[in-house]
C-alpha cells in the first residue's frame, strides 16, 4: 500500500480534512493506488513508499537470456 506525505499548503491554514477535493491535508497510507497518484500528480502529496510493482516476469527472462548468452 503506498504512504503519502502531505506536501500542500500549511494545515494550519486548510485544516486538517478536508482538502477542497476532500482529501485529508495529513500523511497517510492510500488503498487505491489510481487515487494515489491522482494526490501524487495533485502536487500536493508525494511518495514516501511507492505502490509495490506488479510482477513482470519478462524482466527476469531478460536477466537468464543475458546470463545464457554470457
Amino acid at each position: 500500500m503506498p504512504h503519502l506525505t502531505y506536501t500542500g499548503p500549511d494545515p494550519a491554514a486548510v485544516g486538517i480534512v478536508p482538502l477542497p477535493e476532500g482529501w485529508p491535508a495529513l500523511d497517510h497510507d492510500e488503498a487505491d493506488e489510481q487515487l494515489a497518484a491522482e494526490k501524487v500528480a495533485s502536487g500536493k502529496y508525494r511518495f514516501t513508499r511507492p505502490p509495490a510493482a506488479k510482477h513482470d516476469e519478462q524482466p527476469a527472462r531478460r536477466a537468464r537470456r543475458v546470463r545464457d548468452e554470457e
